[in-house]
């Protein structure tokens, strides 16, 4: 237990710049899931353009080889 009370009072310590972190972080995360749910273009594009430059090979071929089914 004694491992989590330094960090937690560190939090408590600073617990103003802690939320605000918070907030900001989250607050961009569920930014950029709505943009993606609400232009679904913008997601469909940046996939294929993914896919069309090959930055998954690797991926897959690293999923192949440990026998995860990898879709296309």
């Amino acid at each position: 237990m004694r491992l989590f009370t330094r960090p937690l009072q560190i939090i408590r310590g600073n617990l103003r710049a802690y939320l605000a972190t918070n907030v900001f972080v989250y607050g961009l995360i569920l930014s950029g899931m709505a943009v993606g749910a609400l232009f679904p273009t913008i997601t469909a594009s940046r996939n294929a353009s993914v896919v069309a430059g090959g930055s998954l090979d690797d991926v897959a071929f690293l999923l192949a080889r440990t026998g995860v089914a990898a879709t296309r």
